[in-house]
């Protein structure tokens, strides 16, 4: 969707803005024609102000329902724009996005089948999003009609690296990859150039595109597709379970304070347990793929997750549940007893333990409450999950700040886990506590970036896939699968929408990442009125924050093909830490992304079938039947 500002009336309500340095609310008012709306007149919302707080802009409900149903009539266009004087990143706040649902809502009570568009200004800069039907469309905002990209090929991203023999054209669209020549790859991205520099003719331009479209054999859209959440479903990927919010560990970065989220410490019983997923199965959820045991610290209460693996396998056995879940556990393995190795071998649970590194970086960081060390406890507890059959699945660690000061790279860290452990399947994730004491630095961003890209190398290049981190690995996997999807999702990740949290005390969140802010608090599931269905409006709101709703997201080129953490995301709205991490975080993921597929599609198919065949040989190991 464009919205054309040919009589610059933005750049006036942006001066007058910076003028009175004062908050003002504007409905600006347009037409639709060839193919784009034109903002033509604008009208001072102040005097239709109820009320206006932090958090709350509100406007007299009749006056918008009546300035939509005349739009409505009269096939017109209106556009609600906010203006503030703050400098700096300009992004959606709380108050602009609660005052988006509420005029959602009104339309909808109105029956207002046009567009809705919200705009966000400063006395610098414009941003917009914009829906239809209550669904979110890319926005573009240009005061020149001719500035806008035309055709087809101006979308494609031409890849290249001076290692590979071809280049790579891929179109966001469609997910349709072709492989050319390195020296054809850089004849069209010269064009692309010149184009944008308006020196090129159009003939020659449109030329080139009708040639390039063979080579694509059509033109299918891949158009970012609203994701079915469990309300639509009746099903969930997966269902973490807080079974307390305290631990026997103090590590100097937890981001959970010591694993009680800073709330009083709570332990789900075994009969909550039960009911946890008893209610789920009369509320409507017939089916769970994954259920994870969190905390805290899980593994010190083994009579709950016996309870609550007994209670799934006996709703799947009288059909109230499709299948039995696959059941993991994330455990620092520091307390481990004869009742929790049986409940682990008799339920194949899958076991992910957490530990830094080697002794001397481990045991600075992840430490009893009296300071005492963790590392050889943690390996002698895992000699003792391995004497009662159970592998330990994969070990997932935390890269900080720490590792940096001692020389210790992202790489020797996963081969210093995999030679001690003897665990193939690490996943090393970096330390993000906003602590210079323990986050890595930017520099150290950079540098894993190189690291991931001579890790790729290795993988596609030299086929060394034992020494290529787990998460690059399925990362590669879940990339082509992508690759191959006809249809792109809009959401960033499954949290709110096909995953839910619950806490030890019953609070229902989308992830264990918001756990305990009130506002991502969907529900309470041993509240004596919990009904499922009562949380739709919680979840429509959740698919509010969409790709296609982030400013970053909606010209980039990789937005089909990638994932990114919500809760990153959602601090975004008011940290501007935040919004620089996640800036840093897109640019390692579009790099990664560009070597993937070029690295892909350089291979010959029987190359890229021995590739997967290799690496799912190297995915975590699950229990044996006869175990």
């Amino acid at each position: 969707m464009v919205l054309i500002d040919r009589d610059h009336l933005l750049p006036t309500l942006r001066e007058q803005c910076k003028a009175e340095r004062k908050e003002r609310a504007f409905l600006l008012e347009g037409a639709y024609h060839s193919g784009a709306f034109f903002l033509e007149s604008f009208m001072d919302l102040q005097s239709y102000v109820k009320s206006s707080t932090e958090v709350q802009l509100d406007l007299e409900p009749h006056f918008v329902l009546a300035a939509l149903r005349s739009a409505q009539k009269a096939n017109r266009l209106f556009v609600f724009l906010h203006t503030h004087p703050n400098q700096g990143n300009l992004h959606f706040s709380q108050l602009d996005r609660c005052f988006e649902l509420n005029v959602i809502k009104l339309a909808r009570q109105a029956g207002y089948l046009e567009p809705l568009i919200f705009l966000v200004a400063s006395s610098q800069d414009t941003i917009g999003r914009a829906y239809r039907n209550g669904r979110e469309e890319a926005l573009r905002i240009t005061d020149d009609e001719w500035s806008i990209p035309k055709g087809w090929l101006a979308r494609i991203q031409v890849l290249t690296d001076e290692a590979m023999p071809y280049g790579v054209l891929y179109d966001p669209k469609s997910n349709g990859v072709v492989r050319l020549a390195i020296s054809a790859a850089r004849f069209i991205m010269d064009k692309q150039r010149q184009q944008r520099a308006r020196s090129l003719p159009a003939e020659e331009w449109e030329a080139l595109e009708s040639k390039l479209r063979e080579a694509f054999h059509n033109d299918q859209h891949t158009f970012l597709q609203r994701t079915p959440t469990y309300l639509d479903t009746g099903e969930l990927y997966q269902l973490e379970i807080l079974l307390q919010n305290s631990c026997n560990l103090r590590c100097r970065y937890c981001f959970a304070e010591g694993g009680t989220y800073g709330q009083q410490a709570v332990r789900l019983t075994p009969e909550q347990g039960r009911r946890i997923i008893r209610i789920l199965a009369q509320q409507g959820i017939h089916k769970i793929s994954k259920i994870a045991f969190f905390g805290g610290e899980p593994s010190t209460l083994p009579d709950t997750m016996e309870a609550i693996c007994d209670e799934c396998a006996r709703l799947a056995a009288c059909g109230q549940m499709q299948e039995t879940p696959e059941f993991f556990i994330i455990t620092n393995c520091i307390s481990i007893s004869q009742k929790c190795m049986e409940v682990l071998h008799r339920y194949r649970i899958h076991v992910t333990i957490s530990i830094d590194g080697p002794a001397e970086i481990n045991d600075q960081l992840r430490v009893f409450p009296n300071g005492y060390k963790t590392h050889d406890l943690v390996l002698r507890n895992i000699q003792k999950l391995r004497a009662h059959g159970i592998e330990p699945a994969m070990v997932e660690a935390t890269y900080t700040a720490v590792h940096e000061r001692a020389g210790l790279s992202r790489e020797e860290t996963v081969a210093a886990l995999q030679e001690e452990l003897g665990i193939s399947g690490i996943y090393l994730c970096d330390c993000d506590c906003s602590d210079p004491t323990f986050e890595p630095t930017y520099e150290g961003a950079a540098a894993r970036m190189a690291q991931d890209n001579r890790s790729l190398a290795l993988l596609f290049l030299e086929k060394k896939y034992e020494e290529v981190p787990l998460m690059l690995r399925q990362f590669v996997i879940q990339t082509s699968r992508r690759l191959n999807m006809k249809e792109g999702q809009d959401y960033l990740c499954e949290a709110g929408l096909q995953s839910l949290t619950i806490a030890a005390n019953g609070d229902i969140y989308p992830c264990h990442m918001f756990i305990p802010g009130k506002y991502m608090l969907l529900d309470n599931i041993f509240l004596g009125d919990f009904d499922l269905q009562a949380s739709k409006p919680a979840v429509d709101e959740l698919e509010m924050y969409t790709k296609l709703g982030r400013e970053p997201c909606r010209d980039c080129w990789a937005r089909n093909i990638c994932n990114m953490c919500f809760y990153r995301v959602y601090q975004t709205q008011w940290s501007a830490d935040a919004r620089d991490k996640l800036a840093d975080h897109c640019k390692i993921l579009k790099n990664q992304l560009e070597k993937t597929i070029l690295y892909l599609s350089n291979m010959q198919q029987a190359e890229r079938k021995a590739l997967y065949d290799a690496i799912g040989k190297l995915q975590p190991v699950k229990h044996d039947e006869t175990q």
